[in-house]
């Protein structure tokens, strides 16, 4: 197991899948069950077809009390392996591997669950228990479950203050803050994610001193608190982080090598240039991100499961139309959009219906607006597919007032009137607390200005 572990973090997956599964075999003394599932006392649990093979096993080794012995008293040896077996195949969904990895990572969470309830019942005060929650609560972030997995990181901060006390730094405890910090800014719930994500790396820098900068968790901190920064609309600050951890990555891959983790430092760096409107510095991070991207997987991206390709090519996009070079902007978008699509294999996406409407305020600045008509009802149509028909959604609530305006230039003045209505009646839903949020205000304004204009009640 432990070669498996580290075959994990040199993301040697194939391998590492190799090896865990072959240590869950010892663990498990169990037979194979099929050529795709390995069955553990009644779990049915499928294995990927390369290493189902693999596992070799002696059903006569065991006798069925045997068996009821160890399903009643599961060790931590067999919860650490399938903590690692869950892990592994999450990491493989998450690099595009396909999805049927990730139905394999949701098999073993909830087989670790189960074990996990054996061996420790309710907030047993050891170690083992505090990460525990820690991996349930991970489980539950990655299947979007946030508020669940909330829940499972706070007991698991409540078990290891009770059980080092308080004030006490651990690597462990520094992951949980960092984690937690994470999953808060799913909530929305920016400010308290900062405040652990601070946590985590004053503990860090504590923990390890001045070789903090050389440690692979310290890189991680930096680029959530970036994004967490980018949140709270505090650009500068997110910079710093985007800035520490680009440079990170240049002292763990080498300072002049190609490597898609630089590629996304340098995309990073751009857009949150961007979002400061200091767009002449936007565009260097940008397109040495972009050309980087085609030194590793090609002129087309073939080779690109990420989609981070499409990401740059869209901010690229954002900083022609900044700099009002409106052909150059909608070369991008297109190029995004096609890029998304292969990736995609043709189906829905919001980053899809995000590019599109972008395409569409580009059409508008270009005054083509029967064109950025057409691109917004694309971009609406899209989320709708893919939220529901009757989701409200701030995107859309903007779109059907970029509409509106649009209409308003094309002198179709009564279909702008009822598109600001709709945007206005959506916002009203989704601001109910707020009365004065701006877009609220913006398309007040906007009803009350077209619905003069085309004379509606």
């Amino acid at each position: 197991m432990r070669l498996g572990n580290i075959l994990l973090d040199l993301r040697q997956l194939s391998n590492a899948e190799n090896s865990l599964l072959m240590a869950l075999q010892y663990y498990y003394k169990d037979a194979c069950n099929g050529p795709k599932v390995f069955d553990y006392f009644g779990f049915q649990i499928p294995l990927s077809p390369p290493c189902s093979q693999a596992l070799v096993t002696d059903l006569s080794k065991l006798s069925p009390g045997d068996r009821l012995n160890l399903l009643q008293h599961p060790t931590t040896g067999l919860l650490n392996c399938i903590e690692s077996i869950a892990k592994l195949y999450q990491e493989m969904y998450e690099g595009s591997l396909g999805t049927e990895y990730y139905k394999l990572a949701n098999e073993y969470h909830n087989k670790y669950q189960c074990m996990f309830e054996q061996l420790y019942g309710d907030d047993s005060l050891v170690p083992a228990a505090a990460h525990g929650y820690f991996v349930l609560g991970k489980a539950c972030h990655n299947r979007d479950h946030y508020e669940e997995a909330q829940a499972f990181y706070s007991r698991s901060l409540r078990l290891f203050g009770q059980i080092y006390g308080e004030g006490r730094d651990r690597p462990s405890l520094a992951l949980l803050h960092r984690e937690m910090g994470r999953n808060y800014i799913m909530l929305d719930m920016n400010t308290t994610a900062k405040q652990h994500l601070c946590l985590a790396l004053d503990m860090y820098k504590r923990l390890y001193g001045k070789a903090s900068n050389r440690q692979i968790d310290m890189l991680d901190v930096h680029s959530i608190m970036a994004d967490c920064l980018c949140e709270l609309n505090e650009n500068s600050k997110a910079l710093e982080h985007y800035m520490l951890e680009y440079n990170m990555q240049k002292c763990f891959h080498g300072e002049d090598s190609d490597h898609p983790d630089l590629v996304v430092g340098l995309n990073n760096i751009g857009f949150t240039y961007l979002r400061m409107k200091e767009f002449t510095k936007a565009k260097e991070p940008l397109m040495l991100a972009l050309n980087m991207d085609r030194r590793i997987h090609g002129e087309h991206g073939d080779g690109d499961h990420t989609g981070i390709s499409s990401v740059i090519l869209h901010n690229l996009g954002n900083y022609y139309r900044n700099m009002k070079q409106y052909t150059k902007a909608e070369e991008h978008y297109k190029l995004s959009i096609d890029m998304y699509r292969r990736i995609r294999l043709g189906e829905d996406d919001l980053d899809i219906a995000r590019v599109l409407n972008r395409l569409g305020h580009n059409y508008n600045e270009m005054k083509d607006y029967k064109k950025a008509e057409e691109h917004f009802w694309l971009s609406i149509e899209m989320y709708r597919r893919l939220l529901g028909v009757d989701s409200d959604h701030p995107d859309i609530a903007d779109l059907l007032c970029c509409i509106g305006k649009t209409q308003v230039a094309l002198r179709s003045l009564e279909k702008a009137g009822m598109n600001f209505k709709e945007s206005l009646e959506m916002y009203t839903r989704l601001h109910d607390d707020n009365s004065q949020h701006p877009d609220l205000l913006e398309v007040k304004q906007c009803v009350e200005k077209y619905c003069q204009l085309s004379d509606l009640p």
